[in-house]
């Protein structure tokens, strides 16, 4: 193989792999930046739902993690690690073990929420925390206040470090 043939070969891989998780929002397409401390705009049903504890189970059987309760997004009393993800999304699925690894180390002291970025019953969630991609990461406190962002791919060395820090200053 020519070196000529090979870096068109790498490029060509390179452009596949990049693609399969490219920023598809509006941000990425040069548009407005959604105002963090802006609450959604929410239907006053959604709301009763919500702040009623009712549980509102999205998802699927069968998809990359279990159907998750909205509900429970900032009413747990503890800190919870967003995770935005689509089931067809290959840096999501190449995260997999590394956030059920995360949720395991942390079980009882940090939540895990998954929000599938494809059902539309997460969308006012997504909003309210500025996830506007599949593979963003969160880590927000009791209250739902930002503490640390990923995107991509994960290091879970980094953020077991970063959840391990805020812990810390709560004194757990």
């Amino acid at each position: 193989m020519t070196v000529k043939r090979f870096l068109v070969y790498m490029i060509a891989v390179c452009w596949v792999l990049l693609g399969a998780c490219s920023p598809t929002d509006n941000l990425a397409r040069g548009g407005a930046e959604k105002d963090l401390t802006a609450l959604p705009e929410a239907t006053a049903e959604a709301t009763v739902e919500i702040s009623a504890g009712l549980p509102k189970v999205v998802g699927e059987e069968g998809g990359l993690y279990p159907p998750q309760d909205l509900a429970v997004v900032s009413s747990t009393g503890r800190p919870q690690l967003l995770n935005s993800y689509a089931d067809w999304c290959t840096t999501c699925q190449h995260n997999l073990p590394i956030v059920q690894a995360i949720a395991e180390q942390f079980a009882g002291q940090v939540d895990l929420v998954s929000l599938n970025i494809d059902v539309a019953a997460t969308q006012d969630l997504r909003d309210r925390f500025n996830i506007t991609d599949r593979s963003q990461y969160i880590l927000v406190d009791a209250a739902g206040n930002t503490i640390e962002r990923w995107y991509g791919f994960l290091d879970q060395t980094q953020v077991t470090t970063a959840i391990t820090e805020y812990l810390a200053t709560l004194g757990r």
